[in-house]
């Protein structure tokens, strides 16, 4: 092994290469030469060392520093993770937290203040996510210990308890107090955007936990969450919730909450559509909120009859790869025809303006009795029938709802009695059942047919008379309320949807083609309740049972074998299409914004998505390990002050030109060290040298102060 140095000139520039060789021997026994290592431009010092070493190696000797040389230079006895920390720590000392805590805490620790405690947890969630025992560890290897001026050893398991034990203690006076120093620092507020998401645990969870259906869809020990934030995604009011919430009961809740706040007082509240019901319209416009929200799709004819659906449902879209352009080209002149006006090629809007809206049945119903009127159960059952008729004709829940004047709930829970078997049916409209609720008959409806008519003598047979149940009928209708709506129409999303339904029809073409193959077996031992059972399991996953009858019959060719038949209900089919694309906002009738605002605004609601998707991925809500009720929403709340942290370094970021994520930011501070210098009894910090990089993000926070070596030694003292 042997170094060379070669130069290379290319124009007016020269380079020089020194290489580490190898000579060998090829295959046919002639010398050669391999490059081990290469490097271009070596500094001459570096290169008479390398040539040293090698030369030692060459003679089985090794290369040492001498004492009188060694003895000259520093020591690093200690490497500490610094500059991530100190930025976030710098974030959390700009709003002020730690005095904001000490306020609400009343208490003090003369070793660790709980607030020192709580800054370094929540530090921790920003730039290394853990458990507490993780941060316990990972405490004494940073410099946190240094910028706090506490001891390492004083933030322990102990004081992490009761530090989150406190934190749960002043959640709702700090909320109240940071959204009140958010509101004045930022001058108002542009929006507001709230909603809710969940987060589930293994194992039994804390008593707030409740088996529920997750975001993904399925069951599990579940806890709500709920979260009010700003347009720049800073966290202004929160809750934990029990896993048995429900989601427009809760956010009505927070509504009411700041309704009478000076900060909240005419700025627009954006929630989506799980607000967007009857009944919780109704409540936001007597809210005095300026609220925006979406109707469901299901409710859109409850709402207006106004939304020119007819006009872009028809046209026809080939599905194929390449009509895609052609496609959506004349999907968006159709738009244009029927009324909508461009915003952008995925956007058009139409202002239906002020339009006037029947109250509600939930509140101050006037019912009166008729004396001929039929038995509730009677009635009940009547209108179940009428309920199913309409369906069959390819009518939604909501517009049996409106049709029959009650609410959703109240059309499934009446097509619930359709269960019912074909002997009791006939026994209720023969009045057997007149003294019966309607909820007792739901509960017989419930059980299976063998077990109906038992169930349905016993509950017929009182042991103390109760009198005829007659039919209620509403006769005050509430008076209408005002409200503005605006119907935006996306072609793409037009496009996409009818592409994916024709994909679900082929896919149902070749489920039933190879299902109709498997029956044609000799070995087929199916019959015509399973066959339907199966294919009703197909199209119910594909929610598709209203659209398609199922035919199951003997082959014409084969009377011994089953044939399968799909046949669509073209009305129930085009009633399914028409709102393809269609999305419909209502919004108070105060709102001074125009059609297109409104739209934008609904959607720039993923502002407090992203704060969810932040906590739950970069600052780890999920996995919760704490089991009791106070540490869970103590761990939310810390969650919830790391997103403020990130949000107030990528807002410090924007407003100089520098669009970066703080996961980002704060990953490329990370490998900027602090060291502990020894050298002999003298010991001093120095920071590790900057990159490029990591020098322009300092300069744009106007934190250069925090890689300054005489300014570091100014402020830390090394610890023991």
């Amino acid at each position: 092994m042997f170094v060379s140095t070669t130069t290379l000139q290319k124009g007016s520039r020269t380079y020089r290469y020194t290489r580490v060789q190898e000579a060998y021997r090829d295959g046919s026994g002639k010398p050669r030469n391999r490059v081990l290592a290469s490097f271009r431009d070596l500094p001459e010092v570096a290169e008479r060392n390398l040539k040293a070493a090698v030369a030692a190696a060459r003679q089985g000797k090794a290369v040492v520093v001498a004492d009188e040389v060694s003895s000259k230079f520093a020591t690093v006895a200690m490497s500490l993770r610094y500059l991530d920390v100190s930025v976030a720590l710098k974030m959390w000392e700009r709003w002020e937290l730690s005095r904001l805590l000490e306020e609400q805490l009343r208490r003090r620790d003369v070793q660790m203040s709980i607030s020192d405690v709580i800054a370094a947890l929540t530090v921790h969630r920003c730039v290394a996510p853990g458990s507490k025992l993780s941060a316990e560890r990972w405490y004494p290897r940073t410099a946190l210990a240094e910028l706090q001026g506490i001891e390492p050893g004083r933030f322990n398991n102990t004081r992490v308890h009761r530090a989150l034990k406190a934190l749960h203690e002043i959640e709702e006076p700090l909320q109240r107090e940071l959204a009140s120093r958010i509101h004045h620092r930022r001058s108002g507020f542009a929006a507001l955007f709230l909603d809710m998401t969940d987060t589930w645990f293994e194992g039994q969870g804390p008593e707030l936990a409740a088996k529920g259906r997750v975001k993904d869809g399925s069951y599990k020990r579940r806890i709500g969450i709920v979260l009010l934030c700003d347009d720049r995604g800073l966290p202004l009011r929160w809750k934990t919730l029990s896993g048995r919430y429900r989601e427009s009961d809760t956010m009505r809740a927070v509504v009411e909450q700041i309704a009478d706040l000076d900060w909240a007082a005419e700025v627009p509240l954006v929630m989506d559509r799980a607000m967007g019901r009857d009944q919780t319209v109704e409540f936001l416009a007597n809210s005095g909120t300026h609220f925006i929200t979406a109707v469901p799709v299901d409710e859109f004819a409850s709402h207006t009859d106004r939304i020119p659906h007819e006009t872009t449902a028809q046209v026809d879209v080939a599905g194929t790869p390449g009509g895609l352009d052609d496609d959506l080209h004349r999907v968006r002149k159709a738009a244009v025809r029927a009324g909508y006006t461009k915003v952008s090629d995925a956007r058009y809007v139409l202002d239906l303006r002020t339009m006037k809206k029947s109250g509600g049945t939930d509140r101050r119903v006037v019912r009166r009795r008729r004396s001929n009127a039929p038995s509730r159960t009677v009635g009940a059952l009547r209108l179940a029938q009428a309920l199913q008729q309409g369906r069959r004709e390819g009518r939604t829940i909501s517009e049996l709802a409106q049709e029959h004047g009650c609410g959703s709930t109240t059309v499934k829970r009446h097509l619930q009695l359709l269960r019912l078997g074909e002997p009791i049916h006939r026994r209720v409209m023969a009045g057997e059942a007149d003294a019966l609720g309607v909820e007792q008959l739901r509960e017989i409806a419930t059980l299976r047919v063998a077990d109906q008519e038992q169930a349905f003598d016993e509950a017929c047979e009182p042991s103390t008379p109760t009198p005829l149940q007659r039919h209620a009928k509403w006769t005050e209708p509430e008076p209408p309320i005002e409200l503005r709506y605006i119907v935006h129409f996306n072609p793409e999303r037009f496009v996409e949807q009818r592409r994916v339904a024709m994909e679900q029809e082929r896919e149902l073409e070749v489920f039933v083609n190879d299902l109709n193959r498997r029956l044609q077996s000799p070995n087929s031992r199916r019959t015509q309740a399973s066959v339907r059972a199966e294919v009703d399991r197909q199209l119910r996953k594909k929610k598709l049972l209203s659209v398609f009858r199922v035919g199951v019959e003997q082959a014409p060719e084969d009377d011994t074998c089953l044939q399968v038949a799909l046949i669509r209900d073209e009305e129930a089919w085009r009633l399914r299409r028409r709102y393809d694309g269609i999305n419909l906002f209502v919004a108070h009738l105060s709102l001074q914004l125009s059609a297109a605002e409104v739209v934008e605004l609904y959607f720039a609601k993923d502002q407090v998505e992203k704060d969810f998707g932040t906590i739950k991925g970069v600052v780890e809500l999920r996995p919760i390990r704490h089991r009791t009720d106070p540490k869970v929403c103590a761990h939310v709340t810390l969650c919830m002050l790391a997103l403020l942290l990130e949000r107030t370094l990528e807002q410090e970021l924007v407003q100089v030109g520098m669009r970066r994520s703080a996961p980002d930011v704060l990953e490329a501070l990370a490998d900027c060290r602090l060291n502990r210098m020894e050298s002999g009894a003298v010991a001093l910090y120095s920071t590790t040298r900057l990159t490029d990089e990591q020098r322009q993000l300092l300069r744009a926070l106007q934190l250069e102060d925090l890689a300054d070596d005489n300014i570091v030694r100014e402020h830390i003292r090394p610890r023991q």
